[in-house]
């Protein structure tokens, strides 16, 4: 196999552990260039955090997150 292949599955496992490791520390900072373009233009559709809520109350009413 070659070497750059054999990096892929890795980099699933450590991206994992990173966004684990951020949501149970609450680390999900923003890229203030990111932060300022939000600020001025809508980057997610309309009911968008509305249906993320739902989805959240969903999985912690089925498995008690």
């Amino acid at each position: 196999m070659a070497p750059l292949l054999s990096a892929i599955p890795n980099l699933v496992f450590f991206q994992t552990i990173a966004a684990i490791i951020a949501e149970r520390l609450k680390s999900w900072d923003v890229h203030p260039y990111l932060d300022a373009v939000s600020k001025q233009m809508e980057v997610k559709a309309e009911g968008y955090e509305e249906s993320v809520n739902a989805l959240k109350a969903k999985a912690a009413e089925c498995y008690g997150m």
